[in-house]
């Protein structure tokens, strides 16, 4: 038999009707295929949209190794630094303060008594610890109180009982440990006085310090709970 009869009856014969068959099946699947892929895409817009709809937050996240991870949300309510969801931070929703300019290397011309009774959880009966950070590094004891009532979610969280960080040193997922809690009270003033971002850069008041410690907004809270203590 010739090459050509061989190819002719090869051609002709029922195996390469079904291959030719195959192939044409394959080729439509390919199709089907890409057209649900195209269509696929063109919703995935719509779904997120409608995904946002019930998970959209609007957050400010600022992380720094001299101050805290915070984050902000739209309803002004504070997420602790360690993420303790089971620590109550509503104290300090809304808490705008008077003055976000005032200057905090001052005295806060209180005693350890009256300072007391703005103090609890951790923080409790550190009145006097207080004013000798202010003594020793010219920080405003009623400012670093109120630095640490806000980080440390009022001396109740998880970060400050476990660690003695009461205010947020050390930056996210690396916050320092402390032997005490007083240690960690000398550090925020002396983070404040003699580290590079604040006092010696001239950021004397809560809405020069805010930004670099954590956010804009993070001013107006501490501005707040010093209104308390004044």
């Amino acid at each position: 038999m010739s090459a050509v009869n061989t190819y002719n009856t090869i051609a002709n014969s029922p195996l390469a009707a079904g291959v030719y068959a195959a192939g044409l099946q394959c080729m439509e699947q390919q199709k089907r295929m890409a057209a649900l892929n195209q269509k696929m895409m063109a919703s995935i817009p719509q779904h997120l949209a409608n995904y946002s709809q019930y998970t959209t937050v609007t957050t400010t996240t600022t992380t720094n190794p001299y101050g805290k991870y915070c984050n902000f949300s739209t309803n002004n309510a504070v997420k602790i630094s360690d993420n303790d969801a089971n620590l109550n931070a509503s104290f300090y929703q809304g808490n705008s303060g008077s003055d976000v300019n005032r200057r905090v290397d001052t005295k806060c011309n209180k005693s350890a008594a009256e300072l007391n009774k703005h103090l609890s959880g951790v923080l409790a009966g550190k009145g006097e610890v207080f004013l000798e950070a202010e003594r020793r590094y010219g920080v405003n004891a009623a400012f670093l109180i109120a630095i640490c009532k806000l980080e440390s979610g009022n001396g109740k969280s998880r970060l400050a009982k476990q660690q003695n960080n009461v205010g947020g040193m050390g930056g996210q997922g690396n916050f320092k440990t402390y032997a005490s809690v007083d240690d960690c009270i000398f550090d925020i003033a002396k983070n404040i006085s003699q580290g590079k971002y604040y006092f010696r850069q001239g950021k004397k008041t809560i809405a020069q310090i805010g930004p670099t410690y954590c956010d804009s907004r993070w001013a107006s809270q501490v501005s707040g709970i010093m209104d308390q203590i004044a």
